[in-house]
């Protein structure tokens, strides 16, 4: 009996790098698509969060090191982002250009909920409080 549960653990063990590894790469390349449409940086994830530049910038290049509370840390700040990003369109003037950045919007909120499943409507959910708790 022992020997199927070392078995059995190696099997889970096995599972459990392979999805880390797996969510650190789509993961990384969410990263990569927020930073280039101005979404978040490096900079202003150490300045609001405290997060480490080279933690970050690791995640970005889909390094497999990050830690699962790390992992898990990423949903509210991406929801916070993207929050904040939603804030800073609905200040601009209508026009083409905001549209675009409201389909764009969009978009990035969809590939986050594919990323993250339940964390990401957790996440919004939660950012969307504080940001009420804020402003009342």
């Amino acid at each position: 009996m022992e020997q199927v549960n070392k078995k059995g653990k190696s099997k889970l063990d096995t599972y459990l790098k392979n999805l880390r590894e797996k969510l650190i790469k789509k993961l990384g390349n969410h990263l990569d698509s927020l930073v280039s449409r101005g979404v978040l940086n490096a900079y202003k994830v150490k300045r609001d969060f405290g997060m480490g530049d080279s933690t970050f910038n690791n995640l970005c290049q889909c390094n497999s090191t990050a830690s699962p509370d790390t992992l898990d840390k990423m949903a509210f700040l991406i929801a916070y982002y993207l929050d904040q990003f939603d804030k800073e369109l609905k200040a601009e003037p209508n026009g083409k250009s905001k549209q675009e950045k409201i389909d764009a919007l969009s978009e990035m909120k969809d590939e986050f909920k594919l990323l993250y499943g339940c964390r990401a409507d957790i996440a919004i959910k939660m950012v969307n409080e504080q940001s009420e708790l804020l402003t009342n």
